[in-house]
């Protein structure tokens, strides 16, 4: 009964253990992708992100922390176009324009200068406020995220910016579901 126990406590014991593994393995496997997708999105090489875009659901894009149905959606064969893209999307009310301006001239810029994302978080936020509801977990309850972080570049606390990358695992593959963009107010 004694052996039969430790046997039991014995394979839970690797379970656990090899569960540990694989969410470690998923963290570095995301973190790695997320990297790529940054250096994608800053040289505009659209069919590489369009290789990481979610073959199903596509690549949601949301200008606000606070994801709605509103948000813009894009197939990776979409994706794959975007330097061909001549489409003005409504990516909120006060951004209207192509994919690639809205990226180079909203995602990556802040104030019309280069963002340099200096603070990045796996499944977590350094926004130093809560202005807007991130929902990330709800749009995407099975999913993860890496967080850039832009801290304010003056004295002004208003002048930071985030971009989420949002992943969800299909068949042991990490795809690109979401951008999500938040800024102080905007």
């Amino acid at each position: 009964m004694k052996i039969r126990i430790q046997i039991y406590l014995l394979i839970f014991l690797l379970i656990v253990l090899s569960a540990c593994g694989a969410a470690i393995e998923d963290e570095d496997n995301i973190i790695d992708k997320s990297i790529d997708t940054i250096g994608y999105l800053q040289t505009n090489d659209w069919e590489q992100l369009a290789q990481l875009v979610h073959p199903e659901k596509g690549l949601l894009f949301s200008a606000n922390a606070q994801i709605d149905a509103d948000d813009v959606l894009f197939s990776n064969e979409e994706v794959a176009l975007f330097d061909k893209e001549e489409n003005v999307y409504s990516f909120s009310p006060q951004i209207e324009t192509t994919p690639a301006n809205f990226i180079n001239k909203e995602l990556l810029s802040k104030e019309g200068e280069q963002v340099e994302f200096t603070v990045s978080s796996f499944d977590q936020s350094q926004v130093p406020t809560n202005l807007d509801e991130n929902n990330i977990t709800e749009v995407f309850p099975d999913a993860q995220f890496v967080e850039y972080f832009s801290p304010p570049s003056t004295n002004d606390e208003d002048n930071w910016q985030a971009i989420r990358l949002v992943f969800e695992k299909e068949r042991r593959h990490h795809y690109l579901v979401a951008i999500v963009r938040e800024t102080p107010g905007k």
